[in-house]
């Protein structure tokens, strides 16, 4: 009985540390005043008039269309700077799993939309980033384009 209870525990704590781990990546999803199509154009938008290279979209939810599944609005942009990228890479090139950088503008059942990214600080951590100012500068960037998309 006791080694049961020892092994129910241990479970339970792997279970919580990869959920945790899978979280924490995760920045909380910011609610857009605005329909899921402006959203995302404002997404767009930011990042061109910035002159960042999107290199994809991807649009979730026709993918689910196309296989005769439903899937609320849902549609992911891939972007980025190769020159900063390049320079987290040089640090530990395990962190290219991560880039390019991602947001995701989601609309859930009732109607509401969210955006959401990656907690940039947390990934930089995980993977051992030590310049510090380059991860500052991309936390900002990203908080400034889930601003501009959402109010």
């Amino acid at each position: 009985m006791k080694n049961l209870i020892y092994t129910i525990i241990l479970v339970v704590g792997m279970v919580t540390n990869i959920i945790d781990a899978k979280e924490s990546n995760i920045k909380k999803a910011m609610q857009s005043r605005h329909s899921f199509e402006t959203t995302f154009e404002n997404v767009e938008k930011f990042l061109k008039e910035k002159n960042i290279t999107i290199f994809a979209e991807f649009k979730h939810s026709d993918w689910a269309s196309s296989v005769d599944e439903e899937l609320n609005p849902t549609k992911v942009i891939v972007f980025g700077n190769p020159k900063v990228g390049t320079a987290l890479m040089r640090e530990n090139q395990n962190i290219a799993i991560e880039l390019p950088l991602k947001i995701v503008v989601w609309q859930d059942p009732n109607g509401k939309v969210f955006v959401n990214t990656t907690d940039i600080k947390d990934i930089a951590k995980r993977y051992g980033i030590k310049n510090q100012k380059v991860i500052d500068n991309i936390a900002k960037l990203l908080a400034q384009i889930v601003e501009n998309a959402t109010k």
